[in-house]
């Protein structure tokens, strides 16, 4: 399994630039990490996992990413934190962030939205949105929030 245990150890910023193709999974629920560590990984995709915000934050004062997936809803606060932080952060330019979650409400996608999330999935996602992410990420293509599903 490619999930990191603990994004919180020290060390130095990993050489994978956001052209490297890594992606990052924010998401309390174990098995959901696992299910995109596995699927992801399975496309050839570098993968990283976190359970919380602090953990997130931890991975990517060391990592960029070129996708994060990332549910609103953590035991340390609202998704959105992190996609703020990603969107202050100057290494993290061309990094895209996918909102992945169960609430739908008009309030909290507004919230994600003006994070800086450029695209919004409802749980349960299928397999066929997720391969469209990853050749997204395989072919450096943007991902807008209006694109279909």
């Amino acid at each position: 399994m490619c999930e990191a245990a603990d994004g919180l150890n020290g060390g130095s910023v990993r050489a994978h630039g956001s052209e490297s193709g890594r992606v990052l999974i924010v998401d309390d629920d174990a098995i959901i990490r696992l299910y995109f560590t596995r699927v992801m990984g399975l496309s050839g995709l570098p993968v990283d996992g976190a359970d919380s915000i602090r953990q997130a934050l931890g991975l990517l004062r060391r990592t960029v990413y070129k996708l994060i997936l990332l549910d609103g809803h953590l035991p340390d606060g609202h998704g959105s934190e992190i996609a703020r932080y990603v969107q202050q952060d100057a290494r993290s330019l061309s990094t895209s962030i996918v909102a992945i979650s169960s609430d739908d409400s008009p309030s909290h996608v507004q919230m994600m939205a003006n994070a800086g999330v450029s695209r919004f999935f409802v749980k349960p996602i299928r397999a066929e949105q997720i391969m469209q992410l990853v050749k997204a990420v395989k072919n450096d293509a943007g991902i807008r929030l209006n694109e279909s599903a």
